[in-house]
C-alpha cells in the first residue's frame, strides 16, 4: 500500500486513510467494494476515494459490521438502525471535504449539479402542466395561437 495525502491505493482502488486496511484485504464476497461492486464506486466514495460500503453491501452481506451503509454521496443509510455508522467510529470527527481530492471528482459539485438538474426538471413538468391548462398543449413547441405556431411563415406564400 502506498500512502498518498490523505487516502491511500489498494488494487488501483483508492480509499480514505482512516478505512480499515484489513476490511479491504477481507472481503467477505468478490462483490464488494469500489472495486466489485458499483454503487459502493458511486455512493461510497468521496472526492474520488471510498469511504465506505453501498447500503446494500453493508446490509445484506456485512450484516451492518462494517457501517450502515451508503444511500447516497456523503449520507450514510437511515434505513437501518444495524450496526454503527461510520461516522461514529473510523469517521468520527472528520470532515468530508478533508477526505479525498477535488481534483480527482468533487463530490460537492456533483451533489449541486444533480439538485440543479432535478429542480430544472421540476420546472420543466411546472410549465408543461401550465400551459396545458391555459392554452391546451403539452409542449411549447406544440403550440398554436389564432392560427400561429410552429409552421407559420410570417404571411409569406410563394408560388
Amino acid at each position: 500500500m502506498a500512502q498518498l495525502q490523505n487516502y491511500y491505493e489498494y488494487n488501483g482502488q483508492l480509499y480514505c486513510s482512516q478505512f480499515p486496511s484489513i476490511w479491504i484485504q477481507t472481503h467477505e464476497t468478490d462483490g464488494t467494494g469500489p472495486e466489485y461492486c458499483g454503487n459502493c464506486k458511486d455512493y461510497g466514495c468521496w472526492n474520488g476515494v471510498f469511504i465506505g460500503y453501498c447500503e446494500n453491501c453493508a446490509i445484506y452481506i456485512y450484516n451492518g459490521s462494517r457501517g450502515r451503509g451508503m444511500s447516497y454521496y456523503g449520507v450514510e443509510s437511515t434505513e437501518t438502525e444495524n450496526g454503527n455508522s461510520i461516522f461514529t467510529t473510523y469517521l468520527e470527527n472528520v470532515e468530508l471535504d478533508d477526505i479525498g481530492d477535488i481534483n480527482l471528482e468533487n463530490s460537492r459539485l456533483i451533489i449541486q449539479q444533480e439538485q440543479i438538474d432535478k429542480y430544472l426538471e421540476e420546472q420543466d413538468r411546472e410549465y408543461e402542466k401550465h400551459c396545458s391548462v391555459e392554452y391546451g398543449f403539452s409542449k411549447a413547441s406544440n403550440f398554436i395561437i389564432n392560427g400561429y405556431g410552429p409552421n407559420y411563415d410570417n404571411g409569406y406564400d410563394s408560388y
